[in-house]
């Protein structure tokens, strides 16, 4: 694989999963990878993020986050 990659037989990629959401949280310096991709994180994890403002994606607690609308009305449908 390595030589390949050398010689240009493959081409130099990023790939693809967590290779781009690293690559995402690097360009705009997220301190940590849950702002960039959506995931399961420890409840105690999540607790100490936001005590340092670390917003994670998928929670449903701003609404820059897609998940946020959809998760309220599901909690409350008369809305």
């Amino acid at each position: 694989w390595h030589q390949m990659l050398l010689d240009g037989t493959l081409p130099q990629t990023i790939g693809g999963g967590i290779g781009q959401s690293r690559l995402s949280q690097f360009m705009l310096r997220c301190a940590h990878i849950g702002e960039v991709q959506h995931g399961w994180y420890n409840p105690e994890e999540v607790a100490l993020l936001k005590e340092n403002n670390i917003r994670l994606l998928g929670l449903g607690e701003f609404e820059e986050d897609p998940m946020a609308k959809s998760l309220h009305q599901a909690a409350n449908p008369s809305s």
